[in-house]
Parts: structure tokens; C-alpha cells; sequence
């Protein structure tokens, strides 16, 4: 069952299907249809939306960051963990029981 809840421990993100999205460069734009709004991804929201493509939990997605950039994992964690939130609130991912 996908939700656009609340984000929480022990889901996965993917994209939400009905979300068109692509790269250009650094940053990646999404379309979102129920409003028909047009996102601008940073590049750790773009590369947390890449890691949705295939699922990941936050924690896929902040050893992914850590490999990417100079920053912990704590601190790459409780960033994704934010991001998923905002993401799946804009209705850009869907979280799921992982």
C-alpha cells in the first residue's frame, strides 16, 4: 500500500508513478499532475528521487549522499529522512512498508 503520509522508520520510497520527471544537468524537475506544479530538485533531492526509481529506504539513500559528498552518515540521514518528508508530502515520492 503506498501513502503520502507522514514520513517514518522502515519504508521505502519510489516515485510516485503519476510524477513526470527529468534531468537536466545537475537538477532534476519534476511535474507533479493533481496540481500541475513544476518542482526544481537540488542535487541531494535529485539524487534521492534517482535512488526512489528502483526503491530505497532513507538509509539506502544517505549511504548513497555519504559516497557522493563530505558528510557523515548521521548527519546524511536525518537530511534524507527530511527530504523524503517533503518529497512525499509534494506527492513527488510514495513511501511504503519496506
Amino acid at each position: 500500500m503506498l501513502t503520502f503520509g507522514p514520513v517514518s522508520a522502515g519504508l521505502r520510497y519510489r516515485q510516485n508513478p503519476r510524477v513526470a520527471g527529468r534531468r537536466m544537468d545537475e537538477v532534476v524537475f519534476v511535474v507533479t499532475p493533481d496540481d500541475q506544479r513544476l518542482h526544481e530538485l537540488n542535487e541531494t533531492a535529485a539524487l534521492i528521487w534517482e535512488c526512489a526509481a528502483a526503491g530505497c529506504t532513507a538509509e539506502d539513500a544517505a549511504r548513497a549522499i555519504v559516497e557522493q559528498y563530505e558528510v557523515d552518515l548521521d548527519t546524511a540521514l536525518a537530511d534524507v529522512r527530511a527530504c523524503c518528508e517533503d518529497l512525499v508530502n509534494r506527492k513527488i515520492l510514495v513511501a511504503e512498508p519496506a
